[in-house]
Formats: C-alpha cells, sequence, structure tokens
C-alpha cells in the first residue's frame, strides 16, 4: 500500500496549485482492460444502508440533476432549475487492483472550469445523463452515492457509481494521500473485508 500512497501523493503535489482541481477516487471494476464505475445494485444498496444509519456525517444532501454533454462540455441542470455549465480536462489517472476484493479503484485529477451556457442543450443528439445522487460530507471529504441513467442513441442504462472527492483544503499531499486511499478502503470493508492493509497494486 505504501507504493500506491507514494504515487497518490507526487500526482497530487505535481497538481495541488492549480485553483481548479477536482481530486476523486472512484470504485469500480477492470474487465478486459477498461475500468467499469458500475458497482452493481447490490453493493451500492449493501453501502448505502451503512451510510444512512451513521449519524457522524456534517451534511446529507440529495441532488438530482441531468447531465447534457457537448464536445467537451458538461452542462448539468438540477430539478430546480439552476444550471451548471462546466468544461472539464482530464489531468491524470491512476488505476489500483486489490487483492481479495470485490472492487478495485481509480484516482483522477481534473481541471473544471465554469464556462459560458450558449444553449449547448439546443443541440441534438446530446449524450446525457440523469442522476439521483445522495452526498455524504464529513469533514473535507465528500462521498457521492448516485444512480445514473443514461441515454446515448435512444439507448437506455442504469449504473450505480461512487465517488469520494477531497474538498479544497490546508492539509498537506501526503495527509490527503493516505486519508483518500483509507476511505476507499473502508467503503470496500462495508460490502466484504479486506482488512486495513490490502495488498494493493498499481495497474
Amino acid at each position: 500500500m505504501n507504493n500506491c500512497i507514494q504515487q497518490i501523493t507526487e500526482a497530487y503535489y505535481k497538481h495541488k496549485d492549480n485553483s481548479d482541481i477536482e481530486i476523486e477516487a472512484r470504485l469500480g471494476f477492470f474487465n478486459i482492460g477498461k475500468f467499469d464505475t458500475n458497482i452493481t445494485e447490490e453493493f451500492f444498496i449493501k453501502i448505502k444502508n451503512k451510510f444512512d444509519k451513521t449519524s457522524t456525517w456534517d451534511n446529507v444532501e440529495k441532488i438530482n440533476k441531468t447531465d447534457y454533454y457537448y464536445d467537451k462540455i458538461r452542462i448539468s441542470i438540477e430539478d430546480d432549475g439552476t444550471t451548471e455549465c462546466i468544461q472539464k480536462k482530464k489531468l491524470e489517472k491512476l488505476d489500483f487492483e486489490i487483492e481479495n476484493s470485490p472492487f478495485d479503484f481509480r484516482i483522477s485529477f481534473s481541471s473544471e472550469k465554469n464556462v459560458p451556457n450558449k444553449n449547448y442543450t439546443s443541440k441534438e443528439g446530446l449524450y446525457t445523463r440523469v442522476k439521483k445522487r445522495t452526498r455524504y460530507t464529513l469533514k473535507n471529504v465528500y462521498f457521492d452515492l448516485t444512480i445514473v441513467t443514461t441515454e446515448n442513441n435512444a439507448v437506455v442504462n442504469k449504473t450505480y457509481e461512487i465517488e469520494i472527492e477531497i474538498k479544497p483544503n490546508d492539509k498537506s499531499c501526503l495527509y490527503n494521500s493516505i486519508n483518500l486511499v483509507l476511505k476507499t478502503i473502508d467503503i470496500i470493508n462495508m460490502c466484504e473485508n479486506i482488512g486495513k492493509k490490502p495488498c494493493i497494486t498499481s495497474i
């Protein structure tokens, strides 16, 4: 696990001064070289039930919105009509496999910038993702549990996704990297006990 922490810390330090940085961990599975973020409904419900029984959260928020994608622009419209237009750029990703675990995980570093809304939703054939999200906040960490319904060329698909995002804070890169990995392991242990010091290898 030490090598995993070192890789994440080095990447964290490289991108820490980017004011638009987003740093998150995603649970998933590697399938024929592709990372699948759908953790399945069974595991999703198991984790959510444990989260809902926890009383230590600083905040729990329901967020329902629809994302539309045009080129590299994401237009998010919440149920109350709030609209956000984001240009996201992927900076770096680190993939890890956990021995004897139901999940693998990915650490992503991205840049997200607000851009003017040029009525992108009027475009035809947009890729859409309808999200029903519960966000659990604890100190410097967001835990996002999201049911996603996607539609692409009239093909509809539902997935169950979990993200752990580090909010901007004054902690060190090493502290945040360790915190992100330990929180990821904690969630996996809710589904299947892998212990506090699992064997983690880079992919």
